[in-house]
């Protein structure tokens, strides 16, 4: 999943909306808007296609352009005017129309559409992607057509679980990674609004694959939750979570987020943590000072001209670093939190801010470290082995496990 923190990026551009039919949401909750920046983002071609017939129309007026025979294809790329329509006939692309605003694609059934980016080997050698709902192709400014799939909650649910946590966890662990990730989808809507859309496909905000990511145990795991949400104090909760807390979940010092506490990840005092044998649960992580130097100096946050050395100021309560300074000869010191560090020297290197450190005689920094993500909410991997043999626990166990203090409601009961 994402790092905890948010990203908004202002773009003003054309739009056009493909739809597809989706199930009906608990509640009818409002469908969501998901960026594909990760699926299809960098493209400056599209093709779009359905097994049903498709009605087309402008999206800013309804006008209808034109109903499509079964398993029709259209692409669209990027023209001055804004994005032009064409349609696939034999092997040639014959021009629709060029529209400045929206189009909208309705398919004539519940089957998804597809969607591919046409790189320079053509259409032949492009990937098809399915998704169900609506998905939205924007021009940008700089001529790059991005993609937005508007869907129903549970469905955007469906294509989650699998490639956050893997399909194959015990059935409790992808209950409750699926609640903890439409609890994240509701609480985020909107954090992307000045994109035109709600949360990406990216570990931005969590990764979705669309009917791809759609297995035989995660669909029955969001049937069976359907609905559910973490709340405290009557509130969606920030359910955010990781692959490996490293033994003890994150503490959030501010109190804004009083449900993320320094939880040890153990049954019971002197027991096995219960991710000891994940392979990213207890790790090192070595830097020649020259090498630490050189990442230290790309980032103006910790840059220093005679780098001398870097400490851990202090621990969290959970064990992770609170600051970290780096020093000059000169005298100048420069202080970062744990985060920035991490982010600093590399996410998928210092995987965790849950370390130690150790400055040999050589020089050769060597952190020691446990686990792997931000460590705030669930373990991945944690839950994982909670839900399994010889622990057996519920999604109830595992969720009120690692969000202390939560409840879980159906997602109807914050509006009434």
């Amino acid at each position: 999943m994402r790092s905890f923190q948010h990203f908004t990026t202002l773009l003003a551009v054309p739009v056009l909306t493909i739809l597809a039919a989706f199930p009906v949401a608990a509640k009818d909750l409002p469908p969501l808007r998901v960026g594909l920046s990760r699926a299809m983002g960098g493209g400056t071609s599209l093709a779009v296609s359905g097994d049903a017939a498709m009605l087309i129309s402008q999206g800013d007026n309804g006008k209808l352009i034109v109903r499509t025979g079964e398993g029709a294809t259209y692409r669209t790329i990027t023209c001055p005017t804004g994005i032009e329509l064409d349609a696939l006939d034999g092997k040639e692309w014959q021009t629709v129309g060029r529209f400045p605003y929206s189009l909208v694609f309705s398919s004539a059934d519940t089957r998804a559409l597809r969607i591919a980016k046409i790189g320079s080997g053509g259409l032949l050698n492009s990937t098809f992607r399915r998704y169900r709902g609506t998905l939205t192709i924007r021009k940008r400014p700089d001529s790059i057509l991005s993609v937005v799939n508007t869907v129903d909650i549970e469905a955007y649910v469906y294509g989650v679980v699998a490639p956050e946590m893997g399909a194959d966890a015990p059935p409790e662990a992808l209950k409750a990674q699926a609640i903890a990730s439409r609890t994240y989808a509701l609480r985020n809507r909107g954090r992307f609004a000045a994109d035109g859309f709600d949360v990406d496909d990216s570990t931005r905000s969590q990764q979705y694959d669309g009917v791809e990511g759609e297995k035989p145990g995660t669909v029955a795991a969001v049937d069976d939750t359907r609905g559910k949400v973490l709340t405290y104090d009557g509130k969606l909760i920030e359910a955010e979570f990781s692959n490996d807390c490293g033994g003890v979940t994150a503490v959030d010092s501010s109190g804004e987020h009083p449900y993320f506490q320094a939880v040890a990840e153990t049954p019971g005092d002197g027991q096995a943590e219960y991710a000891a044998l994940s392979k990213n649960h207890d790790w090192d992580c070595h830097f020649s000072q020259d090498e630490l130097t050189a990442l230290l100096r790309k980032d103006p946050r910790t840059h220093v001209t005679n780098f001398t050395s870097l400490s851990i100021d202090a621990l969290d309560a959970s064990g992770r670093i609170k600051t970290a300074t780096v020093s000059d000869n000169d005298g100048t010191m420069k202080t970062v939190t744990g985060p920035e560090l991490r982010e600093i020297l590399g996410y998928d290197t210092l995987r965790s801010t849950r370390v130690s450190l150790t400055v040999r005689s050589n020089g050769d920094y060597v952190f020691h470290g446990h686990g792997w993500g931000h460590g705030f909410g669930m373990s991945q991997v944690g839950a994982a082995a909670m839900a399994g043999a010889p622990y057996n626990k519920s999604y109830v166990d595992i969720l009120m496990h690692y969000y202390v203090g939560t409840r879980i409601v159906d997602d109807g009961d914050l509006r009434e």
